[in-house]
C-alpha cells in the first residue's frame, strides 16, 4: 500500500493516537528536501497539524540520535525546539509496513523575505538568542552524538587532495585563500574550545513568525565542534546573499548581543574570520558535487571577497 493512502495513514497514524482527518495540501514545508525521503502536513481531527517525515532506514540510527538530543534540549529550556513525537510505545521512529516514520507538531511561519531580511535588525538578536540559549542548555546535556569530533581542517585537507586530482585550475584559484589559513588557523585549529552545535545554523533554517524565531529544524549535522561554528556558518551564509550584510545591520546586532553575554572565549573570537572563510570550504565541495558550475564560481568569488577585504570586515566585528 502506497504511504499517501488514506488507508495507510489512518493505520499509521494510529500509533500516536492521531486521529487521521486529512492531508493539508499545498503547504510548503520548511526544511531541507535532502533530509527526508517525503514530508507532507496532516491533520488531526482535534489535536490540530502535524508534519509526517518517512525517513531511510539507513538513517534511522542518526535520526534517532538527534530525536533524543532535540527531546532533551527542549527540556532543559530551548524554546525554540520542537522535538519528534513519541508513538504509543515510547518510540521516535516507528516502523509501519517495512517504512520508518517520524512525527512532530508543524509551526506555521513567516515567509522569509529575500534579501530584504538581510536589512531586519531585530533578526540579528533574534539569532543570538538562540546561540546563547544552546549554549547553555548544551552544558547540561549528556546525550552522545556519534561520528566524533567534526576537523574542517581534516576536510579541508581531504578536499584539497581532491581538487589536485580533478580540479587542478581550482586548486590554484584557492591559493591564496589556502595560505592565509595555513599562516595561522589550521596550526591552531585543534584547541579551540568545543560545544554542542546546531552544525547548519542559518536563516533558511529557521521558522520564523513576524518578530522572532518559532524554531530551529534541520539538526541533521548537530555534534560536538569548536565553539564557534554555528555563529561563522550563520555570518558566512548571511554574507554570500549579499556581501554588504557582513558589516550590516543584521550582522552588527548579532554580535553586539553575542559579544553581551560573553559565551565564546577569545581565542574562538579573534578567529572568526578565519573560521567563516574555512567554513565556506564545505559549501564549495557541495556545488562541486551538485555540479553547480554557477554556485562554484559564486562561492569562489566570495572567498576572495572575504580575503581581500579582511581588514575592513574584522574592523567592524572586532567592537564586539
Amino acid at each position: 500500500m502506497v504511504p499517501d493512502n488514506p488507508t495507510y495513514l489512518k493505520n499509521l497514524l494510529s500509533r500516536w493516537n492521531i486521529d487521521f482527518a486529512g492531508v493539508l495540501p499545498g503547504v510548503d514545508v520548511p526544511g531541507s528536501p535532502d533530509r527526508t525521503l517525503r514530508r507532507m502536513v496532516i491533520v488531526d481531527s482535534e489535536a490540530g497539524a502535524f508534519v509526517l517525515e518517512e525517513i531511510s532506514p539507513q538513517s534511522a540510527g542518526r535520526k534517532n540520535e538527534i530525536a533524543e538530543l532535540l527531546r532533551v534540549l527542549s527540556e532543559n529550556g530551548l524554546k525554540q525546539i520542537h522535538p519528534f513525537l513519541a508513538d504509543r510505545s515510547g518510540k521516535r521512529i516507528t516502523v509501519h509496513d517495512g517504512r520508518y516514520w517520524q512525527l512532530r507538531g508543524y509551526i506555521p511561519g513567516t515567509l522569509l523575505a529575500r534579501p530584504g531580511y538581510l536589512d531586519d535588525s531585530w533578526r540579528g538578536p533574534a539569532l543570538a538568542e538562540f546561540l546563547i540559549a544552546l549554549h547553555g542548555a548544551s552544558l547540561k546535556c549528556a546525550v552522545t552524538i556519534q561520528g566524533g569530533f567534526f576537523s574542517i581542517v581534516r576536510f579541508i585537507d581531504d578536499f584539497v587532495g581532491k581538487l589536485k586530482a580533478h580540479h587542478p585550475g581550482l586548486l590554484m584559484a584557492l591559493s591564496p585563500v589556502l595560505h592565509f589559513l595555513a599562516a595561522d588557523f589550521f596550526r591552531i585549529h585543534d584547541t579551540f574550545p568545543v560545544r554542542l552545535c546546531h552544525g547548519d545554523y542559518h536563516p533558511l533554517n529557521v521558522i520564523w513568525s513576524e518578530d522572532a524565531i518559532l524554531s530551529v529544524i534541520d539538526w541533521e549535522f548537530c555534534g560536538d565542534k569548536p565553539e564557534i561554528y554555528d555563529l561563522a556558518l550563520l555570518i558566512g551564509c548571511l554574507g554570500i546573499e549579499d556581501p554588504h550584510a557582513l558589516t550590516g545591520t543584521l550582522v552588527d546586532a548579532l554580535l553586539r548581543r553575542i559579544g553581551e553575554k560573553r559565551i565564546y572565549h577569545e581565542q574562538s573570537r579573534k578567529y572568526l574570520l578565519e573560521w567563516v572563510i574555512a567554513l565556506r570550504f564545505a559549501w564549495l565541495s557541495e556545488w562541486l558535487r551538485k555540479n553547480d558550475g554557477e554556485m562554484v564560481r559564486l562561492e569562489m568569488d566570495y572567498m576572495t571577497l572575504l580575503l581581500e577585504n579582511r581588514s575592513a570586515i574584522e574592523s567592524a566585528w572586532c567592537r564586539y
